[in-house]
């Protein structure tokens, strides 16, 4: 998006430091089931439909979400064991 000359010196500013930004941004998943695997910036701010490597390695439907690559990677019994105990750390 380009910067708009008409916003204030505020705004203009905000908008030229959106990148910069962006890097301290910390996303929260939960339990991943709302999170798309492909089209949200949960893996290191980036989006993985953006990288032709993740495109590669992740064969998944473009409808996937971040839960269910957990399941796949630790199964369904330890991604449960996972996630309680995420839970109850910061909860």
């Amino acid at each position: 998006m380009k910067v708009p000359r008409e916003c204030s010196w505020v705004w203009r500013n905000v908008l030229y430091m959106r990148k910069t930004a962006k890097q301290f941004i910390k996303y929260a998943i939960a339990d991943g089931t709302s999170t798309s695997r492909w089209f949200d910036p949960w893996c290191k701010g980036q989006i993985l439909w953006d990288s032709n490597e993740a495109k590669a390695h992740l064969s998944m439907l473009q409808d996937a979400t971040v839960c269910l690559l957990l399941k796949e990677e630790f199964g369904d019994k330890q991604f449960t064991i996972f996630l309680s105990a995420a839970q109850d750390r910061y909860s």
